[in-house]
């Protein structure tokens, strides 16, 4: 079977350790060169293993998951 159509390029980030105190806000950094990336379909951010909020301009998506959505939730609401 060809996978050749499935397979999309994928480019490599830079990495950025992001600390913060309880109760305070963080901003999650992400720098997006279209130039020389061109388009992409989304962008995800984990804490160490588990993804914790995904963006994606093309799919109208931008949430948080996992244990990012309580905290969220209330500075929404807040």
């Amino acid at each position: 079977f060809d996978f050749s159509p499935f397979l999309f390029p994928v480019a490599a980030v830079r990495e950025s350790d992001v600390e913060g105190l309880v109760g305070e806000s963080v901003r999650l950094p992400c720098e997006v060169d279209k130039a020389t990336c061109g388009l992409f379909h989304s962008i995800k951010w984990y804490k160490e293993n588990d993804r914790v909020f995904i963006f994606s301009e093309m799919a109208e998506v931008k949430r948080p998951e996992g244990s990012l959505l309580e905290s969220y939730s209330k500075s929404i609401r807040a």
